[in-house]
């Protein structure tokens, strides 16, 4: 009877610890290779990089220019031109302002000057020299 209870006893240990390294293969092979999951399962680490079609702006050539040379002030820290945010004084709004200055017919200098006046001087990318 004794043996019979010891060998119970080493069939379940047996189990359990093949079961514990089964799982743990599984879970550190899933780390190694990935898990092939569809993209739409997956929840985007920033809004704006997959923009939707809400956010998009149509500029014209004069706009992206203008655009191509400021920063989206929003908090996102992304270059104004890539930017599909949708934040108060984000890039929705930021690029529809150079938009509608640029429809006015003011020039590339002036637009940039009244862009700086409303946003401050942060919109501007630095440039390194």
């Amino acid at each position: 009877m004794r043996a019979h209870k010891k060998k119970n006893f080493s069939t379940f240990l047996i189990v359990c610890v093949s079961l514990v390294i089964g799982f743990l293969a599984g879970y550190l092979a899933g780390f190694r290779y990935g898990i092939k999951q569809p993209r739409e399962n997956f929840i985007p680490a920033m809004p704006q990089q997959f923009p939707t079609q809400t956010s998009r702006i149509d500029l014209g050539s004069e706009a992206i220019k203008i655009v191509e040379e400021l920063n989206c002030i929003c908090g996102c820290k992304m270059e104004l031109l890539p930017c599909t945010c949708d934040e108060p004084r984000g890039s929705r709004e930021i690029k529809q302002f150079v938009q509608r200055l640029v429809n006015q017919g003011l020039s590339k200098p002036k637009v940039i000057e009244r862009v700086v006046e409303i946003y401050s001087q942060d919109i501007l990318i630095k440039k390194s020299s």
